[in-house]
């Protein structure tokens, strides 16, 4: 009887191929959330943080250990962050939230902030009189005009 060149695939040699390849998925997995980078520096008035691939939730956490910060969330804080925030305590934690419902508060503890559900409504303070106009700050270059805080 005379053998042919064809291979028939063992059953251990498919169960060793599964184990290989559900491996490097999960190493792939757990790489790519070892790579987030993440480092803050400055002082309250002046915080630098730098992420790449960071939860929002991480960076805050970084915050809150670093400074006078605590915060609370209704949820997780899950999405990802990349990029370079600066400025104050406040003024970066405001840009980390955008899409967030949150609140502020001062307090001998240091700053605080409570964050809700994106997008659930919350009921804002009105600030001024009822029917004071809205203040509008802007700066006139000579060429355009350019909204800016206030």
């Amino acid at each position: 009887m005379m053998r042919t060149g064809g291979h028939k695939a063992s059953p251990v040699g498919c169960r060793g191929l599964r184990i290989l390849l559900a491996g490097c998925f999960l190493f792939c997995t757990l790489a790519s959330t070892a790579l987030a980078e993440l480092r803050v520096s400055g002082a309250p008035a002046a915080v630098v943080v730098e992420t790449r691939g960071a939860t929002i939730e991480e960076v805050l956490k970084a915050l809150q250990g670093r400074f006078k910060f605590r915060y609370r969330s209704s949820q997780a804080l899950s999405g990802v962050i990349s990029g370079t925030y600066s400025g104050s305590l406040q003024r970066v934690i405001t840009r980390l939230l955008e899409g967030h419902n949150y609140v502020f508060r001062n307090s001998t503890d240091g700053l605080e902030v409570s964050i809700f559900a994106p997008n659930a409504p919350v009921m804002r303070p009105v600030v001024g009189a009822p029917n004071e106009p809205l203040k509008e700050c802007r700066y006139d270059d000579g060429v355009r005009i350019i909204p800016v805080e206030c």
